[in-house]
């Protein structure tokens, strides 16, 4: 008798982790189905579109776009880049404001035109595109991080086609 005792504790036990087991899967399926992003935002976006613009998006890609180029003169060419890695980390954190910028243009609530489709598409163009020059920052690639110039301008002058911002 004792044998079925101990036959019937290991059957609660493989019973109670079997439970255990199948409610941690319900868990992880209605969280996956219910992410937590498509609750409001944590606040109410306070700036506007274009002061998002002006005092975050614009000074950023002015950085990035001037940190790698070339300067032809009387002199020769010249080339302009980071020299110091204060430098690269400050071209890496420019990129990085834009990608940040972008998730607050694609945020619910904001006054502007962040409920259309396009919106939401060229906000993520700009995530995306800054995010390819801020890998190049940080990896401290000079033609990496102009070439990257080229997508980051796109996604600008696009949305900018599509929406008046003047």
């Amino acid at each position: 008798m004792r044998f079925l005792g101990r036959m019937q504790t290991s059957q609660w036990t493989l019973l109670i982790s079997c439970l255990m087991f199948v409610a941690s899967i319900w868990f992880v399926l209605v969280s996956a189905q219910n992410p937590a992003s498509d609750g409001p935002p944590a606040a109410a976006p306070e700036a506007s579109v274009r002061e998002l613009m002006t005092g975050l998006v614009a000074p950023a890609a002015t950085t990035v776009y001037r940190s790698v180029g070339y300067v032809v003169s009387m002199e020769g060419e010249k080339e302009t880049s980071p020299q110091t890695e204060a430098e690269w980390d400050a071209i890496a954190g420019s990129a990085a404001s834009i990608a940040e910028a972008g998730v607050l243009l694609k945020a619910s609530g904001r006054d502007g035109f962040n409920d259309a489709e396009g919106w939401q598409k060229f906000a993520q163009d700009m995530i995306d595109a800054s995010l390819i020059s801020r890998a190049a920052a940080v990896k401290r690639d000079k033609q990496a991080l102009f070439a990257s110039g080229e997508a980051l301008n796109e996604s600008c002058e696009g949305c900018h086609s599509a929406y008046d911002m003047e």
